[in-house]
C-alpha cells in the first residue's frame, strides 16, 4: 500500500514553529490551532503559512497566535469542516486539507461535507481528479531512509496543488475505502490503533 509519513507537530506560536524549522522539520500538521478557533476561516488567515505574511505580522507586531510554517516543505491545515474554510486555507498556501471522519472529534464531517470541500479544493487547483503519487523506481526494494525520502519526495511534488486528506481513527477499512471513493479523497490518515 501507498503512504506518506507527516509529523504531528502541534505547533501553536511562532516560536514553536522555528524551533522545528531549526531543526530541519519538513512537514507539519495544524489541527489543534484550527480546532480550538471560533472562527476557523480568520484562524487558517492568521496562520501566515507565506513567509513574507509572517515578516510583516512581526514587524506590525500583531501576532494571531496561530502556527508560522514557513521553511516547512509541506503544511496540513486540518479540521476543514466546509468549502469556504477549504478555500481560506489554499488561498493561505496550505498544501494539504485535512477532513476528519473520526466520530470522536468535533470537526467530524459527514461525506456530503467531505465531497464539497473536495469539489472546492479540486476547483481551486484547477484539477478534475485525484492526484496520485509517483514513485520513480522500485520503491519496496529500497533501504528504508531512501524509500522515505523517495516518498517525501513525491509527497512535495504532488502537493503543489492542494490535495485532500481524509483523517480516520480505527474506522474499518471498508469504511474507509467508501468514503475515499464518494467523496474523492487524495489520500488517507490513519490516527489512530490501525
Amino acid at each position: 500500500p501507498e503512504f506518506a509519513l507527516c509529523s504531528l507537530s502541534g505547533m501553536s506560536s511562532p516560536t514553536d514553529v522555528d524551533r522545528y524549522r531549526q531543526i530541519g522539520v519538513g512537514m507539519c500538521l495544524i489541527g489543534e490551532s484550527l480546532m480550538r478557533a471560533a472562527d476557523p476561516a480568520a484562524a487558517i488567515a492568521g496562520l501566515c503559512l507565506d513567509p513574507a505574511d509572517y515578516e510583516k505580522k512581526m514587524m506590525d507586531a500583531a501576532a494571531s497566535g496561530g502556527a508560522y510554517t514557513a521553511g516547512t516543505k509541506i503544511v496540513k491545515v486540518c479540521g476543514i469542516t466546509n468549502a469556504e474554510d477549504a478555500l481560506v486555507a489554499c488561498r493561505a498556501h496550505a498544501n494539504l486539507i485535512g477532513v476528519i471522519f473520526a466520530p470522536k472529534s468535533k470537526r467530524c464531517v459527514t461525506a456530503e461535507q467531505a465531497s464539497d470541500v473536495v469539489r472546492a479544493v479540486r476547483d481551486f487547483g484547477e484539477r478534475s481528479g485525484r492526484i496520485g503519487l509517483v514513485y520513480p523506481g522500485n520503491v519496496a526494494k529500497m533501504a528504508p531512509l531512501q524509500a522515505l525520502f523517495v516518498k517525501a519526495r513525491a509527497l512535495e511534488e504532488s502537493a503543489r496543488r492542494p490535495l485532500v486528506v481524509g483523517v480516520f481513527q480505527n474506522q474499518p477499512a471498508e469504511f474507509i475505502r467508501e468514503m475515499v471513493e464518494t467523496c474523492g479523497l487524495d489520500m488517507v490518515q490513519l490516527h489512530g490503533q490501525e
